[in-house]
């Protein structure tokens, strides 16, 4: 599943593009770049797949990976200064280069943000604006009529999470201490 640290950090537009991370510092001295997945077990990266940025289309030639981030060539990125250049840019896709989905119930995460938060007696709670990961477990982050509220993606706490109902979770009262 895609994951994505923050709302601000998602890119949804008329041109279908979603953010899939930022170009970190370069990687030696022949134009290789570091960039930081915001999934860092995303396979959206391959060759020839185009990055989106403010500063326009980059085309990956070559992509390998590391225990933290990805290591991509681009062509017309032929030298440290050139890399460096990019550091801190954010990088999107097109959603339709999302690798494709096994089957009928698999979905991305990012499908799911804006879709409503209800509980199982449908009172609603909120929206979705996004997925924490790297916790203990994956945490979504709802927005409500109070603020924000985090709901952990585990057995006890979520009944049905898809995007033809959004998230369903057990009543407020069975999960979240009272504010005393």
């Amino acid at each position: 599943m895609l994951r994505v640290p923050n709302p601000d950090s998602i890119i949804k537009n008329p041109n279908n593009l979603i953010r899939i991370g930022i170009f970190g510092r370069p990687h030696g001295v022949r134009g290789e770049t570091r960039l930081w997945l915001d999934n860092p077990e995303s396979d959206t990266l391959f060759p020839g797949i185009i990055l989106h940025t403010k500063r326009g289309e980059f085309e990956v030639k070559t992509v390998r990976y590391t225990a933290k981030f990805a290591i991509i060539t681009i062509p017309s990125i032929d030298s440290r200064e050139a890399s460096q250049s990019l550091t801190n840019l954010e990088i999107s896709v097109d959603r339709d280069m999302f690798p494709e989905l096994e089957d009928d119930e698999t979905f991305y995460q990012v499908d799911l943000i804006g879709l409503t938060v209800s509980d199982r007696d449908e009172k609603v709670i909120g929206t979705i604006l996004t997925f924490l990961d790297g916790l203990e477990t994956d945490v979504a982050e709802v927005k409500t009529a109070k603020g924000k509220l985090l709901v952990p993606l585990i057995a006890s706490v979520v009944i049905e999470m898809n995007p033809e109902v959004g998230l369903v979770i057990e009543p407020l009262s069975t999960w979240v201490a009272e504010e005393e």
